[in-house]
């Protein structure tokens, strides 16, 4: 079974093929789904996949494909918080994260900079789009059509 960084590997290799295949190499990025990745933004990759953030730079998607661990992320008790890393100008911000937040928990954006994890709850709604699987909903979230939202899946 491939370990964790050999997945990483070939995930970011994926995505870098997707971007690659554009005809233009200053068209507009998309990700495999075929949601496209606005010039100049961080975004989280793939539905569910809060473990990876990726950027469109120059015609590229641009990144890292890390794991998120599952430890426990402690309530702060505040919120909601701006958790959507497309607020992330890639001219200010660290790109990637610092390191990927556990599994369930976001990055806070302050002044357009990744700052702390916390849960996903306590992040104010994620913009989404349907037409696209609910690219950039976190895991356990799916996208809402009527809200175009990230919500907690039903089970």
């Amino acid at each position: 079974m491939p370990t964790p960084s050999g997945l990483a590997t070939v995930a970011a290799l994926a995505l870098t093929a997707a971007c690659s295949a554009a005809p233009d190499p200053a068209a507009t990025c998309a990700f495999p789904s075929g949601r496209p990745c606005p010039p100049g933004q961080a975004c989280l990759a793939s539905p569910g996949d809060e473990c990876n953030y990726v950027a469109c730079i120059d015609g590229e998607l641009l990144g890292t494909a890390v794991a998120c661990s599952a430890e426990p992320i402690p309530s702060t008790g505040g919120g909601p918080y701006d958790c959507d890393p497309a607020s992330v100008p890639v001219t200010t911000g660290l790109l990637p994260p610092p390191a990927p937040c556990p599994l369930g928990g976001l990055y806070t954006i302050e002044r357009g900079f990744f700052r702390t994890c916390v849960p996903v709850e306590e992040c104010a709604p994620l913009p989404c789009d349907p037409a696209y699987g609910g690219d950039g909903c976190p895991s356990s979230y799916t996208c809402a059509p009527a809200s175009r939202t990230c919500v907690p899946a039903t089970r």
